[in-house]
C-alpha cells in the first residue's frame, strides 16, 4: 500500500473533521432485533396460520404466551386451538425467530462505517542538532462509504430471504400439529371402536356359555368364542398402548411438560365434498411455498453481490485523513491532508468474483430443485389423498351400508327363527367392524391433507362434508345377545 502521510504546509483542516463527518453517517445506528417479526406474523397470516404469534425472551412476552396458552390448555383443544399452543410454545419455532435477529444485526453493520484510524509517531532526537518530532494521522477508508449503499442492499435482501424462512416454518409447524392432531383424534376414536367390537365380542361368547351350559353348544366352539373375545380385549389394549405415540407426539410439538395435561376434542370431520383441482394447487404452491421465496430471494441477494464486486474490483482500500507534524525544536505545529490508495496489482478480487459466482450458480440450481421439488410434493399429496378418498369413499358409501343392510336382514331372520344369535352377532360385530376401517381410511385421508396443506404452503378451504356420511361406530350401542334366545334357537351351532 502507497501511503502518503507527509504533511502540506499552510492546510487548516482539521483532524478530526472527517471523523465526526463518519460519526453522523453511521455512528447512531442501533439494532432492533425483532423489527421484521410483524412481518413474518402477516406472510404467516396471509396462509391461513393464526397471527396471534409471539416471540418469546421478554419477561413480558413469555408471561402473555403462557397465559393464553394455559388459557387454551384448560379446555379441551381442536385443531386450530392446538396449532395457537404451538405457535405461542415450540422452542425450535422459538429458535428460528432468532435468525430475524442476526439478519437485522447484519443489516445494521451493512450500513456501519468502518471506525476512523488514529495513529501517532514519536521520533526522539538523534544528535545534538536535532529536536524530537510528533506526528499523527487520522485516516478514515473512503472506499469503505462508497461500497456502504451496495452492502446495504446485499444486507436487506438477506433479511427478506431469512423472513421468509422463519414465516416457511411457521406453517411447516401448523401443518405439522394439525397432523399429529388428525393422527391423535383418530387413535382415540379407533380405541372406542374396538371397544364396542369387544363388547360384541363378549357379549357373543357369554351366550356361548349359556348355550354350552345346556348343552347345545360344543366345546370347540365355546373355546372359539372365548378366543374371539380375547382376542377382541387384546385390540383394546393394543389401541390404547398405540394412543401414546402420537400423544407425545403432539405433546412435544405443542411443547407441554409431563407434568401439565392437556385434552382434544373429539373431531374427525367427514369427507368434504371435493378437493381442489392439481392445477390449482400447483399454481398456489409456486406462490405462496415459502422455501421456494427463500430460494429466490437467496438468489438476488448473490447477483446483487456479485454485480457489485465487479464493479469495483479495479478499485481497493482508499483511505482520506488529516495528518500533523510537530517539531518541538523549531517550534511549529504543520496540518494537512493524508491519503492512501490500495493498488490492485496482484489481488483484483477475482477470486471473490468467482466464488460469488459459483454460489450464485448453485443458488439457481438449487432454486430450480426446489421449484421441482414443490412441484412434486404437491403432485405426490395430491395422489396420496385421492386415493385415501377413494378408499374412504368405498368404505362409507358401499361396505358400511350393505354391513348396515347385513345385519338388519339378520335380524330379520332372527326374529322369524331362520337365523341363530351367533350369526346375527357376528353381521352386527363385522358393522362395526366396517366402521372401524372407514374411520382408519377418514384418518388417513385427513393426514394426506395436512401434508398437502403443508406442501401448497398455507391451509386450504374446506368444503362442507357430505350430509349422507355414516355416524360414527363409537356413537353405537354394542350388539348384545338377544334377550329371547334360549337353547333351542342357536341356528347352525
Amino acid at each position: 500500500m502507497l501511503s502518503l502521510r507527509k504533511a502540506g504546509e499552510g492546510c487548516r483542516l482539521h483532524p478530526f473533521t472527517l471523523a465526526a463527518t463518519a460519526l453522523a453517517l453511521g455512528g447512531c445506528a442501533t439494532v432492533a432485533p425483532r423489527a421484521s417479526f410483524p412481518q413474518v406474523s402477516s406472510l404467516a397470516a396471509e396462509r391461513g396460520v393464526a397471527s396471534d404469534v409471539v416471540w418469546r425472551g421478554e419477561p413480558s412476552d413469555d408471561a402473555a404466551a403462557d397465559a393464553s396458552s394455559d388459557d387454551l390448555l384448560a379446555r379441551p383443544l381442536d385443531a386450530d386451538a392446538a396449532v395457537q399452543v404451538a405457535l405461542l410454545r415450540n422452542p425450535t419455532l422459538q429458535a428460528s425467530y432468532e435468525e430475524l435477529g442476526l439478519a437485522q444485526a447484519d443489516l445494521v453493520q451493512a450500513g456501519l462505517l468502518h471506525n476512523p484510524v488514529l495513529s501517532a509517531a514519536a521520533m526522539p532526537a538523534v544528535g545534538a542538532s536535532a529536536s524530537p518530532k510528533y506526528e499523527f494521522d487520522l485516516a478514515q477508508n473512503l472506499f469503505d462509504l462508497l461500497l456502504r449503499p451496495a452492502r446495504t442492499r446485499i444486507a436487506d435482501a438477506q433479511l427478506e430471504e431469512a423472513k421468509l424462512r422463519v414465516a416457511g416454518s411457521v406453517v411447516a409447524l401448523a401443518a405439522e400439529v394439525r397432523g399429529a392432531f388428525v393422527t391423535y383424534a383418530a387413535a382415540r376414536r379407533l380405541t372406542r371402536v374396538l371397544e364396542v367390537l369387544e363388547r360384541a365380542a363378549r357379549a357373543s361368547a357369554d351366550l356361548a356359555r349359556r348355550f354350552h351350559r345346556a348343552g347345545n353348544l360344543s366345546d370347540l366352539d365355546l373355546a372359539r368364542e372365548d378366543a374371539t373375545a380375547l382376542q377382541a380385549q387384546a385390540d383394546v389394549l393394543r389401541s390404547r398402548a398405540d394412543q401414546v405415540a402420537p400423544h407425545e407426539r403432539l405433546a412435544r410439538l405443542l411443547a407441554v411438560p409431563a407434568a401439565q395435561t392437556f385434552s382434544i376434542v373429539d373431531e374427525l370431520r367427514g369427507l368434504p365434498q371435493h378437493d381442489p383441482p392439481l392445477d390449482e394447487l400447483l399454481v398456489r404452491a409456486d406462490r405462496q411455498r415459502l422455501e421456494l421465496a427463500a430460494a429466490r430471494q437467496e438468489e438476488a441477494a448473490l447477483q446483487e453481490a456479485l454485480a457489485t464486486a465487479e464493479t469495483w474490483r479495479y478499485l481497493g482500500d482508499v483511505e482520506v485523513g488529516a495528518a500533523a507534524s510537530k517539531d518541538s525544536g523549531e517550534g511549529y505545529f504543520v496540518l494537512g491532508p493524508s491519503a492512501s490508495l490500495e493498488l490492485p496489482i496482484f489481488d483484483q478480487k477475482q477470486a471473490q468474483i468467482a466464488r460469488l459466482g459459483s454460489q450464485l450458480r448453485r443458488s439457481r440450481f438449487r432454486s430450480d430443485g426446489v421449484a421441482l421439488d414443490v412441484a412434486s410434493e404437491v403432485r405426490s399429496a395430491v395422489a396420496t389423498l385421492q386415493a385415501q378418498r377413494a378408499l374412504a369413499e368405498h368404505q362409507r358409501d358401499r361396505l358400511v351400508p350393505l354391513r348396515r343392510e347385513v345385519t338388519a336382514l339378520s335380524q330379520q331372520h332372527y326374529d322369524y327363527m331362520q337365523l341363530g344369535a351367533f350369526e346375527l352377532l357376528a353381521a352386527k360385530q363385522q358393522e362395526v367392524a366396517a366402521h372401524r376401517d372407514y374411520l382408519d381410511a377418514l384418518r388417513d385421508y385427513w393426514i394426506a391433507w395436512a401434508e398437502l396443506e403443508r406442501a401448497v404452503g398455507g391451509r386450504l378451504p374446506v368444503t362442507a362434508a357430505d350430509e349422507h356420511a355414516p355416524s360414527g361406530a363409537d356413537g353405537a350401542a354394542a350388539p348384545s345377545a338377544p334377550a329371547h334366545a334360549g337353547p333351542a334357537h342357536h341356528g347352525g351351532h
